[in-house]
């Protein structure tokens, strides 16, 4: 994951044709906190928001909503058990290689 975020930070900065000034403006950052970002410092707070929303199996604005909404029923969904059974059965190294694996699947 360590290149994985800072790429896509980049692609998708780049997709809408903004400099780095453009987007640390709009984010009220400075232009090195966006340099940073894309060389994969200083990221390490966005890689566990993404690593708890694959085991919470829910969406970032989940996790930073104001408003209370109903939680669904998750217990048919994978839980950090099953995700300790994945990890075993899958031969990957880490929850990290798990949770790599799970966003390359969604964004392809």
């Amino acid at each position: 994951m360590k290149k994985l975020i800072p790429n896509r930070i980049s692609h998708f900065r780049k997709k809408i044709k903004w400099t780095q000034l453009r987007l640390s403006q709009e984010l009220g950052v400075t232009e090195n906190t966006i340099a940073n970002w894309e060389r994969g410092q200083g990221i390490e707070w966005l890689e566990r928001a993404i690593k708890l929303c694959v085991l919470f199996d829910c969406h970032i604005q989940d996790l930073q909503a104001e408003t209370p909404y109903e939680m669904e029923d998750t217990s048919s969904k994978e839980t950090p058990d099953s995700l300790d059974k994945i990890h075993r059965d899958s031969g990957l190294s880490d929850i990290s290689d798990i949770v790599d694996n799970s966003l390359i699947k969604k964004h392809n």
